[in-house]
């Protein structure tokens, strides 16, 4: 699998550092010329239903060889576009369909109150 470990968070509130797992690290759109960031571009901009897909089953197979009866996830929810009170379309699809293949629910807990 071509996943990796992407970086840790440090949580405010409790301190723990909260490992991120990444599926491949994408480069700004101006500086994408390899597969993975023209892959992600080309879905999280025109939602080309082959990207999603391909993000989709990596996405699900990370879950599953990494996370799945090992660590309990409460819900899954979509990173606010920069503006206020939006989350991309194609990824709210996206992450509907990953929720519902991992059985985990869908739940936009993260709002965007002002645009930035």
């Amino acid at each position: 699998m071509e996943y990796a470990f992407y970086r840790g968070q440090k949580c405010r509130h409790c301190k723990v550092v909260i490992p991120i797992f990444a599926l491949g690290h994408h480069k700004p759109e101006e500086e994408g010329e390899e597969e993975f960031t023209k892959c992600v571009i080309n879905f999280y901009k025109y939602g080309n239903v082959r990207e999603k897909n391909y993000l989709l089953q990596k996405l699900i197979n990370l879950f599953k060889e990494r996370f799945e009866g090992d660590v309990k996830f409460d819900c899954v929810c979509v990173i606010p576009t920069h503006e206020k009170n939006k989350v991309n379309s194609f990824m709210k699809d996206f992450a509907l369909e990953f929720s519902k293949a991992i059985c985990v629910e869908y739940k936009q807990v993260i709002q965007r109150t002002r645009e930035i």
